[in-house]
């Protein structure tokens, strides 16, 4: 393993690399995107693969690079819109198995890791995604060693590493606010469909984070999901949870990092773990709740594109609901707000701007006007119970 302070002294080592892997998220670190662009001369034609960043990378609009992501978050929307980000739009499982089936390999994996413990072992901290699947393509690994990294479950030997560089920065840091009555309301009606027993996952935004946040009404849970944030902290410190919350990500504020930190009630897994449709359906009574830009009559599902403007990807939306379906007494529920932006515009309409999930993957929607449960319903029905849960005269 190599010491390095630049990436310049490792040029020869990474000479003709041309696909280059970020830990996901938050864990991406700044210090190698800015060198990645200091040095881009030194790799022509690299291309990068980033996911959900927690910053806005230094190498975005540098015509010497081209970056791709699963997973945009709100740091590369406006890049994806403007074209200086290539949407690949896969769910998170199969960008998990594109690497598993050597349909796409990475050259180079860039890693953000705790200092080594006793047993010479790095933890990957608050994000593990894809990583175990690019590691077994033997990669250049280039590991950034961050003592702000909180000391999580899945670790690799320091040995694994071929560069090392020491940076302490801290990590992005989100503060999600305190959801609105809307977002609450939404939660209640969501909760009053729960029981006691069942696994819940739980999607990305302000209407889901309320619905976290009230799982702690209820008993013997388990969390299976693909991220979280602050939101999770009340539901295991009620001690509701019949074992540690399963998730592959982490984001949040810097409390949040901090009570991370040798948590051992939170298991981070790999996304080809916690996206596994055939996992999950094994799971009895699975669960997925998940937000989503609109809906229409036939129940089908938007979460990516506003007219032509992408907002997100499928995530791992197709993965969850399609997991939820197949198991035994499970549910797939979608939660949004009947209008949204400044004109409050319905987001009940008749034909949705883009198809993220069939209609039939579909079990309930709920607004903050009601549930539209609609498990056996002729199409019809379907469409009568969706309008009857938005806003009166918007739709």
């Amino acid at each position: 393993m190599h010491q390095i302070t630049s990436l310049e002294e490792i040029a020869d080592r990474l000479a003709g690399a041309k696909h280059l892997v970020f830990h996901p998220s938050v864990s991406e670190p700044q210090e190698i995107g800015l060198q990645l662009t200091e040095y881009a001369d030194l790799w022509p034609g690299l291309t990068i693969e980033t996911f959900m960043p927690g910053h806005l990378p230094a190498y975005v609009g540098d015509t010497r690079l081209s970056a791709a992501t699963v997973m945009p978050g709100g740091q590369l929307r406006k890049a994806v819109n403007d074209g200086l980000v290539r949407p690949i739009r896969e769910s998170l499982f199969e960008q998990a198995q594109a690497y598993e089936n050597n349909d796409r390999r990475a050259d180079v994996l860039v890693l953000q890791v705790s200092p080594p413990d006793d047993r010479g072992k790095v933890s990957l901290g608050p994000g593990v995604g894809i990583i175990p699947q690019v590691l077994a393509q033997n990669p250049f690994v280039i590991g950034v060693v961050n003592a702000q990294v909180p000391r999580t479950n899945f670790c690799l030997p320091m040995q694994r590493l071929d560069a090392a560089l020491h940076n302490d920065q801290a990590l992005p840091s989100y503060d999600f606010g305190p959801s609105d009555s809307i977002d609450q309301r939404i939660a209640d009606l969501v909760i009053s469909q729960l029981e006691p027993g069942i696994t819940v996952e739980v999607g990305m935004g302000g209407t889901p984070d309320a619905v976290m946040t009230a799982l702690n009404r209820l008993d013997d849970l388990h969390i299976h999901t693909g991220l979280i944030n602050d939101s999770i902290r009340p539901v295991v410190e009620a001690g509701k949870l019949r074992q540690p919350v399963t998730t592959t990500m982490a984001v949040g504020s810097k409390g949040f990092y901090d009570w991370l930190n040798n948590n051992s009630q939170i298991n981070f897994q790999p996304i080809a773990n916690t996206h596994d449709v055939q996992r999950l359906a094994q799971l009895p009574r699975f669960h997925a709740i998940n937000a989503a830009l609109q809906v229409d009559l036939e129940g089908n599902v938007n979460a990516e594109r506003i007219g032509s403007r992408q907002v997100s990807l499928p995530g791992g939306l197709p993965d969850f609901a399609a997991g939820a379906r197949r198991s035994t007494g499970g549910c797939n529920i979608i939660v949004l707000r009947s209008t949204t932006g400044r004109t409050q515009k319905s987001t009940i309409v008749p034909k949705v701007d883009h198809k993220t999930l069939d209609g039939s993957m579909v079990d309930m929607i709920v607004t903050e006007f009601g549930i539209a449960d609609l498990r056996g319903m002729t199409q019809p029905a379907r469409a009568e119970a969706i309008i009857s849960i938005a806003k009166p005269g918007k739709f």
